[in-house]
């Protein structure tokens, strides 16, 4: 009986209790600052958050399919400074994003292939990928910020109404992959081959080209993710995105991805990082420094990573 009654509440919190920790978490900043709960203050952490929430959307579908790319922060910031380069050449933003996006593609793509077709881990892979990426930024920018940014900044810091267009971007986002999830034969490919691969290459599922895929669908959310952030911050800086992988990763594990692949969902993914945000802002009301959050961020993350572990052994 006692046992019934721990696995009703394992089940409870594993359904809900992500939304009862965001609930604190908004009490806990209310409470830090009288003016948290305001509509502008929430948008601002809402558009300060969309990065990383997108992000953590290409993490998911990867994650989904039991895979992860540790560069994403390197693919990220060549996306979005490619995208800005772009632009400003030819002075279309549609151009500029295009070309951004035709990147991510291109860095999914070949990370996809290597995982999938010559299986080597992708953790390894992205790895790899990360320091080939951040090396290349490098020598094309000779270590500098490209501050020649027109009105690229429209992306990040522009308004449509009341509403700021990297929230716009990111509900669009989130839209988009909770359908592709929960309605689309590519999502249920994603949970078959992530659950138990063998058993998907049994039900005839081309698991190699499925995975080159998730890396795909995560090339296009990274390179938006980079355009975002580029265009809020107005500058290329090379080193844009360093260590937003993490925090991705972080994100959809808090939001119920596991780290073993066939569960994930796009709203628990948007909670946890919005989570994450929460915590950058109380350590920012409290007044802690930056290499502190820094510690705080790696405790969650290992504390994640231990939940999703128990889980499963409890599972299985």
């Amino acid at each position: 009986m006692n046992k019934t009654k721990g696995m009703s509440f394992t089940t409870f919190f594993n359904k809900w209790g992500i939304y009862i920790i965001l609930l604190l978490m908004i009490i806990i900043s209310a409470i830090a600052s009288p003016n948290f709960l305001t509509v502008s203050n929430i948008l601002s952490v809402l558009r300060q958050s969309t990065p990383t929430i997108i992000l953590a959307f290409a993490a998911m579908f990867l994650m989904i399919s039991g895979n992860m790319d540790l560069g994403a922060g390197a693919g990220l910031a060549f996306s979005g400074i490619a995208a800005l380069v772009a632009y400003t050449s030819s002075g279309s933003l549609l151009v500029g994003i295009l070309f951004g996006c035709v990147c991510g593609i291109i860095i999914g793509i070949v990370n996809g292939v290597i995982t999938a077709y010559l299986a080597v881990p992708s953790f390894i892979v992205t790895l790899a990928t990360d320091m080939i990426i951040r090396g290349l930024i490098m020598i094309y920018t000779g270590g500098q910020a490209i501050t020649e940014t027109d009105n690229f900044s429209v992306i990040g810091q522009g308004y449509a109404g009341p509403i700021p267009i990297p929230i716009i971007i990111m509900v669009v986002l989130l839209i988009i992959s909770w359908f592709i999830l929960r309605s689309t034969t590519l999502g249920r490919k994603f949970y078959a081959i992530g659950g138990n691969a063998e058993a998907a290459k049994a039900a005839c599922i081309n698991v190699k080209a499925a995975i080159v895929q998730s890396y795909m669908l995560a090339g296009v959310l990274t390179a938006i993710s980079g355009i975002v952030l580029i265009s809020r911050l107005n500058s290329g800086s090379p080193t844009a995105g360093d260590g937003y992988a993490l925090d991705a990763i972080a994100s959809t594990v808090i939001g119920g991805s596991s780290l073993n692949g066939g569960v994930g969902t796009a709203t628990g993914t948007l909670v946890g990082a919005i989570i994450m945000g929460l915590i950058s802002n109380i350590l920012n009301l409290m007044g802690i420094q930056s290499y502190v959050q820094q510690v705080v961020k790696g405790v969650i993350i290992i504390l994640a990573v231990i939940l999703d572990v128990q889980s499963k052994k409890k599972k299985s």
